[in-house]
């Protein structure tokens, strides 16, 4: 349950522009605002999240973590966004760095598929 309410609230901050332009722009925008202060935070906790489901559900490692409900599908996309919201904490690693801002230019439907993922999840 931890890894799919993570995606649902990483998803909506990379998704509110996207969102904003199919209706309810004020209300997004208050939340967005709010947010957005913690960008960077939220992307490595969801981006050490993914990399734990990853590795649960691969059985390399074997963590316990209670109610992460991991999936191979909910991790990829959880460090995937993880990745696009932490990019700031990369600019000293080029390599890694150039990577991301390619990937950046999906960062809206990967958000929107994250919020998806996290949802049908829950369901």
């Amino acid at each position: 349950m931890i890894l799919p309410i993570a995606n649902i609230v990483s998803g909506f901050v990379l998704a509110a522009p996207k969102l904003k332009t199919l209706g309810m722009a004020k209300d997004i925008e208050t939340a967005e605002g709010k947010l957005n202060r913690f960008r960077g935070t939220i992307g490595l906790v969801i981006l050490v999240l993914g990399l734990i489901a990853l590795l649960v559900r691969a059985n390399i490692f074997n963590f316990y973590v209670p109610y992460l409900w991991s999936s191979y599908p909910q991790a990829i996309i959880a460090i995937l966004m993880g990745l696009i919201l932490s990019m700031n904490f990369f600019v000293k690693y080029n390599a890694i760095h150039q990577r991301i801002v390619i990937l950046e230019r999906h960062a809206e439907w990967i958000g929107i598929l994250g919020i998806l993922v996290g949802l049908f999840a829950l369901i």
